[in-house]
């Protein structure tokens, strides 16, 4: 099969980030490279390679639409045309890159339309393959086809394609599943696809899970547990989380705090393996009460074992921005990730955490720095949105079980917003603090 070369492939690259709208021009109405003026940039030499192994004539015709309800249809026509492509060729930026451009180039432009608001951002990730890790796989308008089933297919079941079927009913599990460290192991995937499954909780309820995971692998080497394990451990969240938790206006209670507190009393010593940030949670709400209003955990002056627990089981995270925030990236402590977070990210590993600002959804990328014990957290991709400045706090909290953040800016008086007073006199030279 041809495949475009590394030396053309960065050229149109070129050709997008200096804003050439010419060639912009080519995917909004569609980019056909018999058109004299697109020949005109490449010569056929430039343009191809061969990539061994793999033919494009017998190329499954897909669905052309912009509805998402075809996905899974044509990503087990994709899977089942290329299931014994390699790895190797799996990763390769440019076997993606020339499908979605030349091979599967009009369903390309049906399914994810650019228009003049599509930002050059949102067309590379669709167009191309960029970056690394399961971000750029989940992008890529034919790679995501092909991963989803490579990543869910059971051979040992008769309907070898029912994981992939039900990771394409809900983005959100996608992008929860696949774009965590939890994503990696198969026997975290499973076991929560299975779960799911049987459970069909909401999107607010199911975030339970993943949070109360991810403290798990802070504690315990996932990958070494059983699927039998992790579906035992689910269910002993589920235990203590859904029936005790109510919803109500977007608000979450604890519904009886005895019922917490007879819950707690069922987990014996042979629980430890898995018990241990659920026993934190029932111990921290049995004395909380969550709401949409709350931001501070308790604003009171406590005892010292109250603050102890709020330190364990911080509900707070702010974050004060720097100069050097401005300049690079915003770095966020190591405790924010593991105790805020409840993230266990290896060394130049990364993660999407889905965030909420102003009632907007956001995705930001948080990454492990390889040479140091250091967390990225690239919010500079949405500064204009979030219009953050030197010394302004960000705020983020959990809403709702949802993950949001806002800013407090260090121009508002007191009087206007008394929190910013409260969280900078507490920080004092530092410039993170969890509460």
């Amino acid at each position: 099969m041809k495949i475009l070369k590394d030396i053309t492939i960065e050229s149109y690259l070129n050709y997008l980030n200096s804003e050439n709208k010419t060639f912009r021009k080519f995917y909004s109405e569609g980019i056909n490279l018999d058109n004299p003026k697109y020949r005109i940039m490449f010569s056929d030499e430039e343009l191809i390679m061969e990539l061994i192994g793999v033919e494009d004539y017998d190329s499954p015709e897909l669905i052309e639409s912009p509805d998402s309800v075809h996905d899974f249809t044509n990503s087990v026509k994709i899977y089942t045309w290329l299931e014994n492509l390699s790895l190797a060729d799996a990763n390769d930026s440019r076997f993606w890159t020339t499908l979605s451009h030349v091979t599967y180039e009009n369903y390309t432009k049906t399914r994810w339309v650019i228009n003049r608001k599509t930002t050059n951002e949102t067309l590379k990730q669709r167009y191309y393959y960029i970056g690394g890790g399961m971000q750029a796989r989940l992008r890529n308008a034919i790679s995501r086809l092909w991963w989803i089933p490579k990543l869910t297919v059971r051979d040992d079941l008769e309907d070898r394609f029912v994981y992939t079927k039900i990771v394409w009913s809900s983005q959100d599990l996608m992008a929860n599943l696949f774009e965590r460290s939890l994503g990696t192991y198969p026997n975290i995937r499973f076991a929560i696809l299975k779960f799911y499954s049987e459970r069909k909780y909401d999107t607010k309820q199911f975030r339970v899970f993943y949070k109360e995971l991810n403290a798990l692998g802070a504690m315990t080497p996932l990958n070494l547990l059983s699927e039998n394990a992790v579906a035992e451990f689910l269910h002993k969240v589920e235990k203590v989380y859904y029936p005790e938790l109510v919803q109500n206006n977007q608000s979450i209670i604890v519904k009886e705090k005895s019922n917490i507190e007879d819950l707690s009393s069922n987990f014996n010593s042979t629980d430890n393996s898995y018990g241990t940030s659920i026993k934190e949670e029932i111990s921290h709400e049995k004395q909380y009460v969550f709401s949409d209003e709350s931001i501070i955990v308790n604003d009171s002056q406590d005892s010292q074992e109250s603050n102890s627990q709020i330190v364990t089981r911080p509900e707070v995270y702010v974050k004060k921005i720097i100069a050097q925030d401005l300049e690079r990236t915003p770095s966020i402590s190591k405790e924010a990730v593991t105790n805020f977070l409840r993230y266990n990210i290896i060394n130049d590993g990364e993660t999407i955490l889905l965030c909420s600002f102003k009632e907007k959804e956001i995705e930001i990328e948080l990454k492990k720095r390889k040479t140091r014990d250091e967390y990225r957290l690239f919010l500079n991709r949405h500064k204009d949105l979030i219009g953050y400045d030197k010394e302004d706090l960000l705020v983020f909290r959990y809403k709702s079980g949802k993950l949001c953040f806002e800013i407090i800016k260090k121009s508002f008086n007191i009087s206007q917003d008394p929190r910013y007073n409260d969280y900078n006199s507490r920080m004092g030279n530092k410039c993170h603090l969890l509460m």
